[in-house]
């Protein structure tokens, strides 16, 4: 007796959804990030759609009812993504706090690996109430799994911050998403003219996640094994450093009722600085201490400690504080 096996495709998936590729055509007309989408260089650019369910079940395309467009252009400096995300406006909003619980709420998403290798990547979202969200993911996350409290998810640096801009317009079936992310937030070689990139659509209330290129279910929406292509005809040219100072100010009032004091008041201004140098990230996590009572002083404190590293970048954050 003969048995003889044949390669079955899964069922409803199309060999050609694996060969994801869009070329970005540069503009050199200002874009307005308003979520409006009303740039001439929008209805030029091709037009993304034909999403993937990748959870809870990927043998299917996504309902037409849920679907989702994207249009891709850039500058000297950014990168500019528009979304139209279809759907009713019955979002699942669980928080206006940036960074916080973004996979249990409705959200846009884009994973970009400019190094092309799978190894790292940068991840953005959007919310439909305008709330971002940003991390670092590394080709390890493994499979799929619910985080556990207090314990991060193997390969997810969502300590990391940068600097970008979204904007969000909603109307009863859909909401819009503009994105502008800065060439200088990521590292890339120069010259390189292919980059790796998905697109992701968290749906709350179907309890579904949809993706551009497609990934199997076992896996992350952001993993970077089943990304798609990026190409440019002009690739990219490296930024200037990214440097960001951030000043701020720290204040409180307080009263001990018990022994009749007086009404104290606490201010403490200062500065954050994130400066990029090279091969080691150093980060600030310790505040700056006090004073001693009476005293007024500027303190620099440094703490060098173990961070996620993106190959060719580093950050060295130093925070500078005056207490009272």
């Amino acid at each position: 007796m003969f048995i003889y096996l044949f390669p079955v495709p899964a069922r409803g998936i199309e060999p050609t959804i694996m060969g994801t590729n869009y070329h970005v055509q540069r503009t050199d007309k200002p874009i307005i990030i308003d979520g409006i989408i009303s740039e001439h260089i929008w209805s030029e650019v091709p037009v993304i759609d034909g999403f993937w369910m990748s959870y809870p079940v990927d043998d299917r395309a996504v309902d037409q009812k849920l679907q989702t467009e994207v249009r891709i252009t850039s500058d000297e400096e950014n990168l500019y993504i528009a979304a139209v995300c279809h759907g009713p406006d019955n979002y699942v909003i669980k928080t206006l706090k940036r960074d916080k619980e973004f996979r249990d709420q409705d959200g846009f998403g884009v994973v970009i690996d400019p190094v092309n290798e799978s190894t790292n990547g940068y991840v953005f979202i959007v919310s439909p109430a305008g709330v971002q969200t940003e991390f670092l993911v590394t080709g390890q996350t493994g499979r799929r799994m619910e985080p556990q409290p207090g314990r991060p998810l193997k390969g997810f640096n969502e300590a990391w911050d940068n600097k970008w801009v979204s904007e969000v317009t909603t109307s009863p079936d859909r909401w819009i998403v503009e994105m502008a992310i800065p060439f200088k937030t990521l590292r890339f070689d120069e010259g390189k003219d292919n980059w790796g990139i998905n697109f992701f659509r968290l749906d709350a209330t179907s309890n579904s996640i949809h993706t551009w290129s497609h990934v199997p279910i076992e896996f992350f929406e952001t993993d970077l094994g089943y990304l798609g292509t990026l190409t440019w005809d002009q690739p990219p040219k490296k930024a200037a450093s990214n440097l960001a100072i951030i000043p701020y100010v720290k204040g409180g009032v307080s009263k001990d009722y018990e022994e009749g004091t007086n009404v104290r008041y606490d201010f403490q201004p200062g500065v954050d600085a994130k400066v990029p140098v090279s091969f080691l990230r150093i980060s600030v996590f310790r505040p700056c201490a006090r004073s001693s009572p009476g005293g007024s002083a500027w303190m620099m404190r440094e703490t060098r400690s173990p961070s996620f590293t993106v190959p060719g970048s580093v950050a060295m954050s130093i925070k500078i504080c005056a207490s009272e």
